[in-house]
């Protein structure tokens, strides 16, 4: 009886021994994950660098006052569109009126000292060809004459700035287009190139700058992407000015936007994207990456089918469903694809090749 039980046992713990070689996930180091499997590749990518830029107007006027004054008269509205010559505003027109009119007076003044100084050169000219005056008295009445005829083309002079003033006291619009800011209202008081008004025009484009390495890669004609408010467009390049700021050592680049569809508002805050040389960069599925205690990173398949959980510092790609990988990998690493929550470091895993 002793020889049968021992002989059963024995049967017993042999079947078990063989399942358990037929299925690993019993065995003592915990469960078997089984895993869709991807290399970390090595791959040519031509990546983007994104700045900032503004969307703006091709013409874009910040209009003064010349002599300032008072506010008499301010129908331009901010907001409101407004066809070229249109009054915008009405700034020390009385000072400039009178002006003008002391002016005008001026010139009178002079035109009648000139004509009577030149009726008097005239005849003692005459009179000094015959022999009648001395040369001494002619050339005083001739030397009036010259003098008068200076201080009537100096209050013509005179005249003409007064009416020019006169004419920078009412602000017209250079050209058609948009009232985007008004600085002061009327009563107010001017100073001297104090700002009025702003005026924006033309057709929308962004404005942007970029550092020499980006400069020297990119070219009129060609198409970037750019983000503004959520939509994205993309937009043409139409300018590059060839001078660096010496402040900032950028150059400015224009884009214009794509002729149909919607206009993002005038001043609103772009992100556009200049593609780079090509360079060679880690590759790696989107899937991949997890976070575990806050940060980043992959499960890593060691030879011996075992999952670590490895760090890294990933940046989008060109390429929708992949990401690179700036730090953490090596070109031949295999990494784990949409990684189980019960996965850690240590963990037993059955690879399959994962789907491009």
């Amino acid at each position: 009886m002793r020889s049968y039980r021992r002989l059963l046992g024995l049967s017993v713990l042999l079947l078990l021994t063989t399942a358990c070689a037929r299925h690993p996930s019993v065995s003592a180091s915990g469960p078997v994950f089984q895993v869709q499997v991807a290399p970390v590749r090595s791959r040519l990518l031509t990546p983007d660098v994104t700045v900032p830029g503004r969307v703006t107007r091709r013409h874009n006027a910040l209009l003064a006052s010349r002599r300032g004054g008072f506010i008499t008269a301010s129908p331009a509205k901010a907001g409101r569109h407004v066809q070229k010559g249109a009054l915008l505003v009405v700034v020390g027109q009385a000072s400039a009126e009178a002006v003008l009119s002391q002016a005008r007076d001026r010139r009178i003044a002079a035109q009648a000292d000139l004509t009577e100084a030149r009726v008097q050169d005239r005849r003692y000219h005459v009179l000094y060809r015959e022999g009648i005056v001395s040369t001494h008295e002619y050339e005083t009445v001739h030397r009036r004459y010259l003098i008068a005829r200076a201080g009537e083309e100096a209050a013509a002079a005179g005249w003409a700035a007064a009416r020019a003033n006169l004419a920078y006291a009412r602000i017209r619009a250079p050209f058609a287009g948009l009232v985007a800011e008004r600085f002061l209202h009327r009563g107010g008081f001017a100073a001297p190139g104090a700002p009025l008004v702003r005026l924006v025009g033309g057709a929308a484009e962004i404005r942007t700058a970029v550092a020499n390495r980006i400069y020297r890669v990119i070219r009129i004609g060609e198409t970037v992407t750019v983000s503004v408010s959520g939509r994205t467009y993309q937009a043409r390049i139409t300018r590059m000015v060839d001078a660096a700021n010496p402040s900032t050592g950028t150059h400015e680049i224009r884009l214009a936007f794509p002729a149909a569809g919607p206009r993002p508002a005038d001043g609103a805050f772009a992100a556009v994207a200049f593609p780079v040389r090509p360079a060679p960069a880690l590759v790696i599925p989107k899937a991949a990456l997890v976070r575990r205690a806050g940060q980043a990173g992959v499960f890593v398949v060691t030879r011996g089918d075992l999952a670590f959980f490895q760090p890294v510092r990933a940046i989008p790609s060109p390429r929708g469903r992949r990401v690179v990988a700036a730090a953490g990998l090596v070109a031949g690493d295999r990494v784990v694809v949409n990684p189980p929550a019960g996965l850690g470091n240590g963990s037993r895993i059955v690879p399959n090749p994962a789907h491009a």
